[in-house]
């Protein structure tokens, strides 16, 4: 518990229900499907048990369903739900930073919430801010999720986590319950406590260049880093080999990994440092920078969960 610091302020600011939406203020209606005839005297014909999500006032379709399995959450819905968790756990305060991100055709949406008040201190002597994510999709390329995350103030990388119960994720399906989701988040503070030992223990294990270069591999997918690092290969041989070298995630993550073993030793901790350096700091001038930023983030939450890749050891 002392691994948290959340300072003395008024959290009685329901205030953060009264924000707008930003690009996320539309609403969706759920229309049928006809197939189009083929000449003036044909009928049209409907489509059996399929639906397609429309954006209310531009009428653009945001993705096609199954009528019988599809539960969408409109976005503000989701938004809605974020700022319940905040409010019930006793947090809201203006000092909330609330982040709306939309896609241009509308069809995906991440909101991230900072909270500059709830501190939690990591073990290399730096304080990170409580942050929570909400990803959401009608164009099924993104499950709906609502995670506990944390902020590094130092370098603003976004830490991310594995761990049950500090993350709720489903379907748009049946299975999709929104009141569940608020309850599971409201009550996952504990376990981000014990979370922190887990990253004590990272610290506490050695990491190798080698180590680094493989596990680069896996978040670049690229099959030479992958395949052909051993204990004896040098990392600048192998970083200048061809199909590596042009490769802009692997030089990321190589050069963040230079820099955070430099300030945090050649460990674990510095790995995750600089894998989530690459998955928060994007360098890209694509308008798809919301979906880089968010398969970035699940490539990191596979490679940590992977105990053989990550030599993790598990919290007691």
């Amino acid at each position: 518990m002392n691994n948290i610091l959340d300072l003395n302020v008024d959290h009685n600011n329901v205030a953060l229900r009264e924000r707008g939406y930003g690009d996320a203020d539309f609403d969706v209606e759920y229309q049928p499907l006809y197939t189009s005839p083929r000449n003036e005297f044909s009928n049209y014909n409907l489509i059996p048990n399929k639906i397609a999500s429309v954006r209310v006032d531009t009428q653009n379709v945001l993705g096609i369903h199954s009528k019988n399995s599809w539960q969408g959450v409109n976005f503000k819905d989701g938004i809605d739900r974020c700022r319940d968790i905040i409010i019930n756990s006793g947090l809201a305060d203006e000092s909330i930073i609330e982040m709306i991100g939309v896609t241009s055709n509308s069809k995906q949406c991440i909101v991230t919430y900072i909270l500059p008040n709830v501190l939690v201190n990591t073990p290399d002597g730096d304080q990170a801010q409580l942050m929570i994510v909400m990803v959401n999709s009608f164009n099924g390329v993104w499950a709906f999720s609502i995670r506990i995350g944390l902020r590094l103030m130092a370098c603003f990388n976004g830490l991310i986590s594995n761990t049950d119960g500090l993350i709720y994720k489903s379907r748009h399906n049946r299975n999709l319950n929104l009141d569940y989701a608020v309850n599971v988040i409201t009550k996952s503070l504990p376990i981000l406590y014990k979370e922190t030992d887990l990253w004590r223990d990272w610290l506490n294990t050695k990491c190798s260049d080698q180590d680094v270069l493989k596990i680069i591999g896996v978040a670049a997918d690229n099959n030479i880093l992958i395949s052909q690092t051993s204990y004896l290969t040098i990392p600048d041989i192998i970083l200048n080999a061809d199909g590596v070298r042009r490769s802009k995630n692997v030089s990321h993550i190589w050069r963040a990994w230079t820099e955070y073993k430099r300030s945090l030793g050649a460990n674990m901790w510095a790995m995750y440092n600089a894998l989530t350096d690459w998955s928060t700091h994007i360098e890209s001038k694509k308008s798809s920078i919301i979906s880089i930023k968010n398969r970035r983030e699940n490539v990191v939450r596979k490679i940590i969960a992977d105990r053989a890749l990550f030599l993790q050891k598990v919290a007691a």
